[in-house]
């Protein structure tokens, strides 16, 4: 890891946001105008960095409010979930006012979830930036001295489980694709299974643990992997709703 910068984290990022975004501009350019993809883009772009920072302000206020100037408008010490969750809330809350169909919306937006996470954890781990996981004795264990949170420790190196993950997840969505029979389906998939896979690597990161053993990413796994269940249910059993 000798010559690896933070860089790599911002740069990363950036590149996830646009294949991402390019993505979701070919599933929506033939069924809406222009006009949508950039209010989608911008939804995107600015809830995602306030949900992410949000996240981690509530989640880590004692480091957040020490240089609360510098970590607000930094690309570090953010969350994934904060930015995910207001990014959802506000694309509900666009299609609504729009009277778009908002499943088949997600629907056409949800792929590009998986694509910005297999660059953003790329970039965490090239940056060395903390997200790395517990000690181990395994052959594949890390160790990264010259990353933005240096440790000479033989560490999980999470970041890549979590692009492997998702690499798996995106081949396995695009497959699945045409498959689809109701608006909602393809989201529900992806949310049901991506918790899985998040839930289970928490038991080898650092995060906090904040109620009966758990971490605040595997409650809100949790609450996703019942509510993207719950709903597939009654979307197979009732195909007449729509939202």
């Amino acid at each position: 890891m000798d010559g690896i910068t933070p860089n790599y984290f911002i740069l990363f990022n950036l590149l996830g946001f646009v294949f991402g975004l390019a993505s979701i501009y070919k599933n929506i350019n033939l069924k809406y105008d222009k006009e949508v993809f950039l209010d989608i883009s911008l939804i995107i772009v600015i809830c995602g960095f306030l949900g992410s920072k949000m996240y981690y302000f509530i989640e880590y206020p004692e480091e957040a409010y020490l240089e609360i100037f510098q970590n607000l408008f930094s690309f570090g010490g953010s969350g994934w979930y904060g930015g995910f969750l207001l990014v959802l809330i506000a694309l509900i809350s666009y299609c609504y006012n729009k009277k778009y169909n908002i499943l088949e919306m997600l629907d056409n937006i949800i792929i590009a979830v998986p694509i910005g996470i297999i660059f953003g954890r790329m970039g965490c781990f090239l940056a060395g930036d903390g997200c790395y996981g517990t000690e181990t004795t395994l052959p594949w264990g890390m160790t990264f001295p010259y990353g933005t949170i240096p440790t000479t420790s033989f560490v999980h190196p999470v970041p890549l489980y979590e692009v492997f993950g998702n690499i798996l997840i995106l081949l396995s969505m695009a497959a699945y694709r045409k498959k689809v029979i109701f608006s909602g389906q393809f989201l529900l998939l992806y949310l049901f299974v991506a918790s899985i896979l998040r839930f289970n690597i928490e038991f080898i990161r650092l995060n906090n643990i904040v109620l009966l053993g758990l971490t605040a990413p595997q409650i809100i796994c949790l609450i996703l992997i019942v509510l993207s269940s719950i709903t597939y249910y009654y979307r197979t059993s009732r195909r007449t709703f729509e939202l």
